[in-house]
């Protein structure tokens, strides 16, 4: 955690000193939870978030591919299917099939690519540990959102600030990009946002979870309108690949922006 974003490494320090641990599970149910103020990660959500943190990646260069070919090229969704579907099967308690085009997890690869997505699963199982070590914290908080919708959209606003809003700080110390920085963070916080929303559990409750659309948009929203150079086609290229039919939607706004595209994505995706 210290490593996804090293510029609050005081907040980090805060929430350990309210009581809050964390450890890693083996062998016991698949979902990331808080039970009295302990984290409960089970490795099995590790794996979940590493395929698809690869799948996600894939889908954002087919994403770049499809843009040069043209708007009515195909985009090929296959390995975030295949990605997905073993990561539902790992969240009913089954032993999946691994797709052959991701490594095996904690398999080591070298390129720049691989780094990158070793990043993003970082900084994707970091947002989805602050969004639970949030709950923890609301515990005995006298500010505690009055029901369980509003709490689970407050943990994740929560999550995705932690991530990034202290990043002219970080640039400032580092020298990189806060554009890049911004888009990796971002890119990172809806890969575990996607996996908490609808697959740390085999079921989530409608009546106490806002529905991961609404979820997404306050994302889009936290992310805003700074430049954050490939974050929004990546969106894009996830939600293309969540719902392929939505790559032949019409386009109803002239000379829309990467922006404009993933909010129109993101409502034909779960309409």
């Amino acid at each position: 955690m210290w490593r996804a974003a090293p510029e609050q490494v005081e907040e980090l320090e805060r929430i350990l000193a309210d009581g809050v641990q964390a450890r890693l599970l083996k062998g016991l149910s698949p979902t990331l939870g808080v039970t009295y103020n302990v984290l409960q990660i089970p490795e099995e959500v590790l794996h979940q978030i590493w395929l698809l943190s690869h799948a996600a990646w894939h889908d954002f260069s087919n994403f770049d591919e499809l843009k040069e070919k043209g708007i009515d090229t195909l985009i090929d969704s296959s390995l975030i299917l295949e990605a997905s579907a073993a990561a539902q099967a790992i969240a009913e308690g089954h032993k999946p099939e691994w797709p052959s085009r991701i490594p095996k997890f904690r398999e080591s690869k070298e390129g720049t690519e691989a780094k990158a997505i070793r990043e993003i699963f970082a900084m994707a199982c970091t947002w989805a540990i602050l969004h639970e070590l949030r709950h923890a914290q609301f515990h005995d908080d006298p500010d505690r959102p009055s029901n369980m919708m509003e709490e689970e959209l407050a943990c994740d606003h929560y999550a995705a600030h932690f991530l990034l809003s202290k990043i002219d700080a970080y640039s400032a110390v580092t020298k990189e990009d806060e554009s890049q920085v911004r888009a990796k963070r971002a890119i990172a916080a809806l890969v575990g946002l996607y996996f908490v929303a609808r697959l740390s559990q085999p079921a989530v409750d409608s009546n106490s979870h806002p529905p991961i659309k609404d979820r997404i948009k306050l994302l889009f929203d936290d992310v805003g309108t700074l430049p954050s150079k490939g974050f929004w086609g990546f969106s894009t290229g996830l939600l293309w690949g969540i719902k392929p039919s939505i790559a032949s939607m019409p386009i109803t706004m002239p000379n829309p922006s990467s922006r404009d595209l993933a909010y129109l994505a993101l409502n034909a995706a779960f309409e």
